[in-house]
């Protein structure tokens, strides 16, 4: 990842000072080793990362395209900073050969900042890999800043340049396939609509009908071709433990705990059967209706409707 990611920088440092033939680039973090007397290097490391700002970052997914099959992965967002440590040496320490060696140095760095400037550094094209997994992406990359007054060692004159820029790193080889839409199911419906109950307030232990207005969406069916009526799943929703709470005595059970699944008729009507033990401070109940998807589980929220709770006895 990271280091895959160090490696294409200096590769393409690399390839900016291919015409220097007396520098070498090395992949290694701080200052390069000092030159041969007459020569140059250049050390690329990165140097640090931040957290980048993104919106839900445990959900950001990037859908890979490579061969075969599309694929998806978790990243992670980071912003990083990259050095590049720029030297020469020159073939002496008289002031000829000094002003020489400082000419190189800057020859050096105009151009890797113009190289690295090029179309496609900023938005992180130009580190495009090869390989269909290669565990980064770069978003941004830029210079922000750059020193060339570092004190002289010797016969050695050194410089740097600071990149940063935001890239999302996955590990390779745990990308998930993506599946396959077979058929889309869009189902229009009015909103809001009509859910009533027959009694306002339902006593511990008691129950009431509660009136769902006419569902007129159609929903594929199994055979991908036909559209029938579709489903609803109803659960009751409280403050109450779920085994404590009320419930839907009408339907079929669904496949998530404590729904019911409900046909759609012109006109629904089910019955909600009240708690029978302590209500303790909880007055009300939410009976939610939601369209049911192919497997039963709650889809859509069509709406809800509230009904009010009383102790029971005399």
């Amino acid at each position: 990842m990271l280091n895959e990611l160090e490696r294409k920088l200096t590769a393409l440092v690399g390839e900016a000072l291919a015409t220097r033939n007396q520098v070498d680039v090395t992949q290694t973090a701080g200052a390069p080793p000092t030159p041969a007397a007459g020569r140059g290097a250049v050390a690329v490391g990165l140097r640090a990362l931040s957290g980048t700002p993104v919106f839900s970052p445990d959900e950001l997914v990037l859908h890979l395209t490579g061969p075969g099959s599309p694929a998806s992965v978790r990243v992670a967002a980071v912003g990083f900073e990259a050095t590049l440590a720029l030297a020469r040496t020159a073939a002496s320490g008289g002031a000829a050969d000094l002003t020489a060696a400082r000419t190189l140095l800057l020859e050096d760095a105009s151009l890797l900042a113009h190289a690295l400037n090029a179309d496609g550094f900023g938005s992180g094209g130009a580190f495009a890999a090869a390989a269909p997994d290669p565990g980064f992406e770069v978003r941004t990359f830029g210079l922000t800043t750059g020193t060339l007054d570092a004190p002289r060692e010797a016969q050695t004159l050194r410089a740097t340049l600071d990149y940063a820029g935001s890239v999302v790193i996955w590990p390779p080889a745990t990308t998930t396939p993506e599946g396959t839409i077979v058929a889309v199911d869009p189902i229009v419906e009015a909103l809001p609509l009509t859910i009533s109950t027959d009694d306002p307030v339902v006593i511990v232990g008691g129950s009431t009908t509660v009136r769902i207005g006419a569902v007129t969406g159609r929903r594929l069916q199994a055979d991908l071709r036909t559209r029938g009526a579709p489903q609803l799943s109803l659960a009751v929703i409280s403050d109450l433990p779920p085994a404590d709470r009320g419930a839907i005595a009408s339907g079929t059970p669904g496949p998530e705990t404590g729904s019911r699944l409900v046909p759609v008729t012109p006109q629904v009507a089910v019955a909600y059967q009240a708690p029978t033990g302590n209500l303790g401070s909880t007055r009300s109940e939410l009976v939610a209706v939601h369209l049911a998807r192919a497997d039963g589980t709650k889809g859509a929220l069509l709406g809800s409707v509230a009904i009010h709770l009383a102790p029971g006895g005399p």
